[in-house]
């Protein structure tokens, strides 16, 4: 796999810094102000050009945004007059990126100055063969913002974390560390290398000899790295399963916990698992667990809905009936063939039944005919009496 490495120009690769104090120069001179030092000008850069010529202005006039704008025409104008007069590499820099290319490491610059300026200086001092991908000021949010540092690494073809970015300031280790890169601060620039070591610089280079060996030690660093990293990972699927089997048993234990004794649920209704009796026969539940459980989880919620939700009573004791109805209809069909049920067929509640139907008909049936026969005779004889 490429790993890249993006350079800084100004104080990394070259020397520009007498250049630079020449254009800033005869723009204070043709605006008026006084001239600053070559101490002064190194503390203003790093930041872009705009932000180079702010500072280098008077404070009083520092906040005009009209006089920077004016300035900063200005000096791009003289600039483009000695940009490449007394600029230089640094010794040993030359040398030392014809190694990196050797050694297949991508290779690019990335820098705040005018882009016209960067590819041009990168041009004359390197060739336009030696880098890979060279920009400066573009759209994009200048240095220390990620965002030109991951689009050069995207150009060059190289992922983030295996790029190494090397310059001089606290703004291209600050750079490096929000794109995800490592990096590697120069001592030889415009900035001490305690700073950037507070800046966050994975090793400090006190001569162009030594970018070759650190840079070969980052790659053995992110190789290392990526070796670790798998195996965590493969160690990963196999204790996991581990931890959640063992935070799962619990979880099963409370389920099986209330058999006999009702236990309150969130809602407020008591579940009994205790029931495991058929409500009809009050027989054990071995034969159909699956209605009992039913019933039993419902009932004990009618009971406590009573108290809390007296407007569902109704509808949740229909809801109830419905599904007790519908389950153990089945059983009571098998059971009218047991016999306690055929016992009152025989019991002998016939019998006295029939002993005092045939008593009162031999009773009746003597007395009957003599009273009519005694009537009829004394209505004729009274008849015959009237008649003579």
């Amino acid at each position: 796999m490429a790993y890249g490495i993006i350079f800084d120009l100004d104080g990394t690769l070259a020397d520009t810094m007498d250049d630079l104090k020449t254009a800033m120069n005869s723009m204070l001179t043709i605006l008026g102000y006084e001239n600053r030092t070559k101490f002064e000008l190194i503390n203003f850069i790093n930041n872009g050009a705009r932000e180079f010529v702010r500072r280098s202005l008077p404070t009083a006039v520092q906040g005009e945004d009209f006089i920077i704008d004016s300035a900063l025409n200005i000096y791009d104008q003289e600039y483009g007059k000695c940009y490449c007069e007394k600029t230089a590499l640094y010794p040993g820099v030359a040398e030392a990126v014809a190694a990196l290319k050797q050694n297949k490491f991508k290779l690019a610059v990335l820098s705040n100055k005018q882009d016209l300026f960067v590819k041009t200086i990168i041009a004359k001092l390197f060739g336009i063969d030696t880098f890979d991908y060279v920009m400066g000021k573009s759209s994009l949010p200048h240095k220390p913002d990620p965002s030109s540092a991951l689009f050069v690494a995207k150009e060059m073809g190289v992922k983030p974390h295996k790029c190494i970015f090397v310059g001089d300031s606290d703004v291209d280790m600050k750079t490096a560390q929000n794109a995800g890169m490592r990096s590697i601060g120069v001592s030889w620039g415009y900035r001490k290398a305690e700073l950037l070591k507070a800046s966050g610089a994975s090793y400090i280079a006190d001569a162009a000899g030594q970018l070759v060996e650190l840079a070969t030690e980052l790659v053995r660093i992110m190789k290392l790295e990526k070796k670790l990293s798998r195996g965590k990972k493969k160690n990963k699927p196999i204790q996991a399963p581990v931890t959640e089997v063992i935070e799962e048993k619990p979880t099963s234990a409370p389920v099986a916990e209330p058999i006999n004794e009702p236990k309150p649920t969130e809602n407020g209704l008591n579940v009994e698992v205790k029931p495991l009796v058929d409500p009809i026969t009050n027989e054990d539940s071995d034969k159909a667990p699956m209605t009992i459980t039913l019933t039993t989880e419902l009932k004990p919620s009618e009971e406590n809905q009573e108290d809390k939700q007296s407007t569902n009573e109704k509808k949740t004791e229909e809801k109830v009936e419905d599904k007790v109805k519908e389950k153990p209809e089945e059983k009571p069909e098998e059971k009218p063939e047991e016999k306690p049920e055929e016992k009152p067929e025989e019991k002998p509640e016939e019998k006295p039944e029939e002993k005092p139907e045939e008593k009162p008909k031999t009773k009746r049936a003597a007395k009957k005919p003599q009273a009519p026969q005694d009537n009829n005779q004394i209505s004729i004889s009274e008849i015959q009496d009237e008649n003579k």
